[in-house]
């Protein structure tokens, strides 16, 4: 969901990119990282291609843990947007705890002795994890844009 709500708004992860990184304010970048995280969720779901999942995963993992870091060491004070557009707040502590679950979570994964087509207990298990951290990730990404979503819901046709 939080790669879903970058490729839908990516304005916060673009001026935070700038202001960490110095990288040129293009929306594509952003909407790029969100295209990522989608399709490393997605191949999750498809047996033969979960491994590439796992170390898509795993990498986005590092990459989270990594900006978290760079961007608190800055001090950076653009929100990043990071769990959806409405985020007001540049990377915080709880980006660590995802980012660190999500490496974790794909490690886990990718040690589980089974083949890409041979789908055991623990390796669903992984998958689980893996999963289950995505619903946490989207009832953040739900909670920090609740009131955007209100605001689209509720809108009348035409106004």
């Amino acid at each position: 969901m939080a790669g879903a709500s970058k490729l839908a708004t990516p304005a916060g992860l673009t001026r935070s990119l700038h202001e960490v990184l110095g990288l040129p304010t293009f929306r594509g970048l952003a909407q790029s990282i969100g295209l990522y995280e989608v399709t490393a969720v997605d191949l999750l779901l498809i047996t033969p291609l979960r491994p590439i999942g796992f170390v898509m995963t795993a990498a986005a993992g590092v990459g989270i843990l990594a900006y978290t870091l760079l961007a608190r060491w800055r001090g950076a004070s653009e929100p990043c947007g990071c769990f959806g557009g409405a985020a007001e707040s540049p990377p915080a502590p709880i980006s660590l705890v995802f980012g660190a679950a999500l490496l974790g979570g794909a490690l886990w994964g990718l040690s589980m002795d089974a083949s890409p087509l041979d789908i055991d207990a623990a390796y669903q298990r992984s998958a689980v994890l893996v999963a289950a951290l995505a619903g946490i990730a989207m009832l953040v990404a739900i909670g920090l844009n609740r009131h955007a979503l209100v605001s689209a819901l509720t809108r009348k046709p035409g106004g």
